[in-house]
């Protein structure tokens, strides 16, 4: 399905893009070969993948929480499975333990696949909708509800931290998770709190109590400092 992608979402510098289609179009490969690494490379940087985690593979790279990795091998093993299954799923655990290096990764698999992707994070959103252009909140709430695979970043409960601020924005946030999970659109989330009834705090943890049961799944995150191994 064809969507429409807003540069509201994406952080990547349009240099640095064109750096890496340059040194992909420069290099010995044959056509068809250049042909594929660059289609990859734009489908990437639509998906607003950060860079850093373009070459990183989990297979070769990832060191961290076991269970984790196991996660990542079951859900990429059979992508159409997962799209069709259509869950949520919250990485919860401290900083620095893979979780956004695993969703960038299932996120990669799901692009090789044919699947539309989108990473953001939570302050991302919420500077959007809420203080963006008109036309910038309107395609960023549709392609948030709509994109195949999102993915979710840094969702910290400082945002529903208060009555007015949790108000301000769980409505949105809820509009946009309840109409993915009507929809089986899948949807990963990571938190740095130790379990997501931390994260979903406030007005927004009433509402999307319901979800949690029977939407949004807890993969519990465990281990040290992952980037203190790299």
């Amino acid at each position: 399905m064809s969507i429409h992608r807003t540069k509201s979402l994406n952080n990547i510098s349009e240099r640095k893009i064109e750096e890496k289609r340059v040194a992909i179009e420069n290099n010995d490969d044959s056509l068809e070969v250049k042909t594929i690494k660059l289609n990859l490379i734009n489908r990437y940087y639509e998906s607003n993948i950060p860079l850093e985690y373009w070459n990183l593979e989990m297979e070769k790279h990832f060191s961290g929480d076991p269970n984790l990795l196991q996660f990542y091998t079951d859900y990429t093993s059979d992508i159409k499975t997962s799209y069709q299954e259509g869950k949520g799923h919250c990485f919860a655990g401290n900083y620095g333990l893979g979780k956004t290096m695993s969703g960038c990764n299932i996120l990669k698999k799901c692009i090789r696949k044919g699947y539309s992707c989108l990473y953001t994070n939570l302050s991302d959103i919420v500077s959007v909708i809420t203080g963006g252009p008109h036309e910038d909140r309107y395609y960023a709430k549709k392609e948030l509800t709509s994109v195949d695979f999102l993915f979710i970043d840094e969702w910290d409960n400082r945002f529903m931290a208060n009555e007015a601020a949790s108000d301000l924005y769980a409505r949105t946030l809820e509009t946009i998770i309840r109409t993915r999970a009507q929809n089986n659109m899948p949807t990963l989330f990571a938190t740095n709190s130790p379990n997501i009834v931390e994260a979903f705090t406030g007005n927004l943890k009433n509402s999307l109590s319901s979800l949690k049961n029977g939407y949004i799944v807890e993969v519990p995150v465990f281990g040290e400092d992952f980037r203190g191994k790299k």
